[in-house]
Order: C-alpha cells, then structure tokens, then sequence
C-alpha cells in the first residue's frame, strides 16, 4: 500500500520505520518507488482547511491538562500567537492560523521525540523565526528530540543541530550527505 508518492515524505517514513526498530536499515535507493510510474502531482494544497466547528481553546483543551499553567500560556499560546484566536472556529482559520494551531497541539502532547512535517509551511518569515524557537524549547524542556522534514533552509537552519541531506532522484534513488 503505498501511502504517499512524495519520495521525501517516504524517506521521512522509512527513517522513522528504522529508528523505532520496525525495518532493518536500508539503503535508500532500496525504498519501493511511487506508486505512480508518472512524475507525481504536486500534493501540497496552496490552502489547507479543517472541519472541525470546535474553537480553537476547546481542541487545545482535549489534548492537554496545562492550558491554565502559566507555562503552556507564555511558552505555547503567546508566542504562537493563538490568544486572540480562541474562541474561533477551527474550521474558519486560515492556513497559517491552522498551522500554529498544529503546532500547538503537536507540543501539546508528551512524546520522546516529536516529528513535524513542513512546520513552516503557510508561516510568514516572522512567524517562522517564532515557531522554531518555540518548538525547540519545548522540545528542550522536555528533554525530547525533534525531526523536522522542511525544504526551507531557514527553518532548517534555526531548528537544526544537525542536518541530514538527501541528494538524487526523487523517487528513485539518493544519497544521505
């Protein structure tokens, strides 16, 4: 079954799949190609949307016991700047409100590592700079790692202490750098 034909999305699986132990390694021209022998479309919408009528506060309350502590309200909701919106609909946001709002409720909930496609995705450069700080500490905070899959160089670059580069063809083969 093949899940996504984006080959650097299925490189950010198959790395997840060998660090929790669920496949041995592999090289990475070894991963099974898209599913469509074509070139795939572009998946990424230029909009995302949410259906959901809940308001923002109600779906950040329903994964999360601190969003009274003083923490969650100056290292989560201020920075991200999620005060004003909510008491919104998560279905009337816009994709960059919603993308914060992801965020938010990604870092809200306890992991050892926390794995986040794109976070800069539908961000402003002044947002972007806020969200990798953001994610960073609380990801130090709570002594987890952070794998974050983005083709925006600055986000890499503030986020990152290490990168890991992938060079080739899509889909087909690469190499790690």
């Amino acid at each position: 079954m093949c899940v996504s034909t984006n080959p650097v999305h299925q490189i950010a699986v198959h790395l997840i799949k060998v660090l929790f132990g669920k496949i041995r390694k592999k090289k990475i021209r070894e991963i099974t190609p898209p599913c469509s022998p074509q070139p795939p479309e572009p998946t990424q919408p230029q909009y995302v949307t949410a259906d959901s009528s809940d308001s923002v506060e109600f779906t950040l309350r329903a994964v999360t016991r601190r969003f009274d502590t003083s923490y969650y309200q100056h290292e989560i909701l201020e920075p991200l700047g999620l005060m004003p919106i909510l008491q919104s609909e998560v279905k009337n946001l816009s994709g960059g409100e919603l993308q914060r709002v992801a965020i938010a409720l990604c870092l809200s909930r306890e992991a050892d590592l926390y794995i986040l496609d794109e976070p800069s995705a539908h961000l402003d450069v002044e947002q972007r700079l806020v969200t990798t700080k953001v994610i960073k500490r609380a990801a130090e905070d709570k002594g987890a790692g952070i794998m974050v899959i983005d083709h925006d160089m600055y986000t890499i670059d503030m986020i990152s202490e290490r990168l890991l580069v992938f060079d080739g063809v899509p889909g087909k083969e690469g190499t790690a750098r």
